[in-house]
C-alpha cells in the first residue's frame, strides 16, 4: 500500500506514524507543508523524529514554497529530505498514492 502523509502542522506524531507504517512494509511518503516545513531544519528540536522516519524507509519531501516563506534555503534542509513543489505533490497524490492522510 502506498501512503502519503501530508504534514502541515508542527506536530511530530505523524512522523512516528509514518515510521510505524514503513516498518510494517507500507511505502510511505511524508510531505512537509506550511508549518511542517520547520521540521526540515537540521537543528529543529524534533529532527530526530524525521531521521527515524527516514531510517524506517519513509521518503520525506518538503514544499519549496513553505521553505521560502520561512527563509530556509532548499539546500539547507536536513539530510535525506528532498525539496519538492506543489505540482509534484499533486502528481504523487493522483498517480502514486493509494491512501492519503492530511494532518
Amino acid at each position: 500500500m502506498r501512503t502519503t502523509v501530508l504534514l502541515s502542522a508542527g506536530d511530530c506524531w505523524p512522523l512516528h506514524l509514518s515510521a510505524l507504517l514503513s516498518q510494517k512494509g507500507e511505502e510511505v511518503t511524508v510531505v512537509l507543508l506550511d508549518r511542517g516545513a520547520d521540521l526540515a531544519r537540521p537543528a529543529h528540536p524534533s529532527n530526530d523524529r524525521v531521521a527515524t522516519s527516514l531510517a524506517a524507509g519513509a521518503a520525506v519531501l518538503v514544499d519549496v514554497d513553505a521553505l521560502r516563506r520561512r527563509g530556509i534555503p532548499a539546500t539547507a534542509v536536513a539530510d535525506g529530505i528532498k525539496p519538492t513543489d506543489i505540482p509534484a505533490v499533486g502528481d504523487l497524490l493522483v498517480d502514486g498514492t493509494d491512501k492519503a492522510v492530511w494532518l
